[in-house]
């Protein structure tokens, strides 16, 4: 109890308690408010929680029929929460998978700003390959053209005769 703030401990022997919180998939707390009972996924600074799946809060119902599902409900809720981030988490390996292989294929400047927009959709990391790319093949960014050009040859007037 710290002040006005009261922290909430889990009461748990040993070391165990280390193991609870680092192999479990969701953690929430039960919480009464207004007499209405509530599971509550997200940590604070005085409570503990985990909420991969992006619940925050779920009602507890009253006893009665809604009750009898109440567990198998909230559980599929979590699934589908994780199912649904591992398949966002999918879809950026196949960007970022796919930017490696193709920009090994890029020569020109239109080629490269071609993927810009894409590439600022995908992430930071995939907009630094392709402003790498782009560095490699000696290109410059033109912020008024708002993409990247060829630089011209500069070779010596004297080779060029």
């Amino acid at each position: 109890h710290d002040g006005d703030s009261i922290k909430e401990r889990l009461k748990i022997q040993g070391g165990s308690k280390d193991l609870v919180l680092t192999d479990s998939d969701v953690i929430a707390r039960i919480s009464i408010n207004n007499k209405q009972r509530q599971l509550v996924f997200s940590p604070t600074e005085t409570s503990f929680g985990k909420d991969p799946a992006g619940l925050l809060e779920m009602p507890i119902p009253p006893a009665g029929p809604k009750f009898a599902h109440c567990l198998e409900d909230i559980i599929g809720e979590i699934k589908a929460g994780l199912n649904e981030l591992s398949a966002a988490q999918v879809a950026r390996k196949s960007e970022v998978e796919w930017f490696a292989k193709t920009l090994p294929n890029l020569f020109k400047a239109d080629e490269i700003n071609a993927l810009l927009s894409r590439a600022k959709k995908a992430g930071r990391d995939v907009a630094g390959m392709l402003v790498e790319r782009a560095k490699e093949l000696g290109f410059d960014y033109d912020p008024d053209a708002r993409g990247y050009v060829e630089l011209p040859n500069e070779t010596p007037e004297s080779e060029a005769a």
